[in-house]
């Protein structure tokens, strides 16, 4: 097995393990999860379920194995054959379109429109959020991740998310950067106040029940890079409940593609709901059979 195909195959384990994982807190508050369960949540318990996000991901993939869309066809191809059979706003069906943009070395034209064609209904800063979050995912795909510790995430120039933020900006120029740029600084003062005093669980905003994907990813992506190959990251973020199974989901990829799969704990792999492992793991291997990275 490739290097990058057993990032890819870590890549579908962590959202998987992510959502199934915060399947159970989803709507419950810190303090409810806490009650219930009584310690962060770092295993699968009876109830614990794929969300739409793992299903819409699968789907996803399923149908580029069967056909891969040009940079002029896909968003046409996504209108006609993803959004009428998964309708709804669900980050993870980007997911598959970013690695096949990788695996196919696509140029960044792909992405804005399939992003475009997947979102079609967000806010323009939610969407250069997303745009900025594969762009991040194709990044650690191709090169060993930048750490940094979460004290120095929010004053470095050249920290893997300035960076693509800057590229972003570079791409898209034309889009309104006013709400993310809002929530890039003032108040990201305010979150890195509370980092100090807490800095076993670098994510706070997000972590309500506010559905914003520009301040919901912000999040993740600043806890990721506070502990980029620590699982238990996914645990402490899920725990906090609310919208446990999209944040656990996007912090999951992204970890799961910095250890890759063979890193993963086994006793996630193994126990994941329905025994999808195997089957998740093989749907990488024939992306990557497919295009080329096997």
């Amino acid at each position: 097995m490739t290097d990058i195909e057993n990032k890819i195959k870590g890549c579908f384990l962590g959202l998987a393990i992510g959502d199934s994982l915060g399947s159970i807190a989803n709507g419950l508050s810190p303090f409810e999860v806490m009650s219930k369960y009584s310690t962060p949540i770092n295993s699968f318990y009876n109830e614990s379920v794929y969300t739409g996000e793992t299903r819409s991901f699968v789907f996803m993939t399923q149908e580029l194995l069967k056909e891969s869309p040009s940079p002029t066809s896909v968003s046409n191809w996504i209108k006609e054959n993803i959004n009428e059979k998964v309708p709804g706003l669900v980050f993870s069906k980007m997911i598959p379109l970013a690695l096949l943009a990788i695996l196919q070395a696509k140029e960044d034209g792909f992405l804005i429109a399939a992003n475009k064609a997947v979102n079609p209904g967000l806010k323009k800063a939610e969407s250069l959020a997303i745009f900025i979050y594969m762009k991040i995912l194709s990044e650690l795909l191709l090169h060993p991740v930048e750490y940094q510790k979460p004290s120095e995430l929010y004053d470095a120039d050249n920290s893997l998310l300035s960076r693509m933020i800057k590229l972003t900006i570079e791409i898209e120029g034309g889009w309104d950067l006013e709400d993310l740029e809002y929530r890039l600084s003032d108040r990201l003062d305010f979150t890195r106040k509370k980092l100090m005093k807490h800095l076993e669980l670098p994510c706070f905003m997000g972590l309500n029940d506010n559905r914003n994907m520009a301040e919901v990813l912000t999040n993740v992506l600043f806890s990721y890079m506070g502990a980029p190959d620590d699982v238990s990251t996914i645990y402490k973020i899920v725990s906090m409940g609310k919208v446990a199974s999209i944040n656990g989901a996007l912090i999951g990829t992204l970890i799961g593609t910095t250890i890759g799969a063979d890193s993963l704990p086994l006793d996630l792999k193994d126990n994941l709901p329905k025994n999808k492992s195997g089957e998740i793991q093989e749907l990488a291997s024939k992306l990557c059979s497919k295009y080329g990275k096997g």
